[in-house]
Parts: C-alpha cells; structure tokens; sequence
C-alpha cells in the first residue's frame, strides 16, 4: 500500500462538451433571474411608496448579514495540483 503525500490530487477534472454547455446555460438562466431581481428591485423603489422601500432595505441588510456570516465564514479547501511542464498541455 503507497501513502501519498497530502498535496496530491487523486482525481481529474473531465469537461466534456456537454458538460461545459450545461454550465453555460445555467450560469445563463441564473444572470437572467438576477437581472429580473434588480429590474423589479428598481421598479419597487420607483413606485415612491416608503413601506416598499423600508422593507427592499431591511431585505438587502438581512440577506448581507445572514450571506456574510454563515457562508463567507467558512473554511475553504481548495486542492491544488501542480503539473510538470510535460504533463501540461494546453
């Protein structure tokens, strides 16, 4: 039984042409709902009505502070591997 180091990786990264597709097109769909999100956002706070705003404000502080304590927080762990100049091809 080999140990290997704890630097190694012991797994590969495949992206098929599928795969980099389906990504896209759901990186795509998300932009679009974040867009919609902020049109709609603006039109709330356009309309001048004051309970709306008060509450798109207080929505916005509660979402930083709940996003930026329970998920910013968190330790990450990244596995990196380094490739000699032979095994890298581009």
């Amino acid at each position: 039984m080999e140990i290997k180091p704890s630097n190694e990786v012991d797994y590969e990264v495949i992206y098929d042409r599928y795969t980099k597709i389906r990504i896209h097109l759901i990186m795509a769909f998300l932009y679009m709902i974040q867009v919609t999100m902020g049109y709609f956002l603006m039109l709330i706070i356009m309309s001048y009505n004051g309970w709306l705003a008060i509450t798109v404000f207080a929505a916005a502080g509660f979402s930083y502070y709940f996003y930026s304590t329970f998920v910013l927080h968190r330790p990450t762990v990244v596995p990196i591997e380094i490739l000699s100049p032979e095994e890298y091809d581009p």
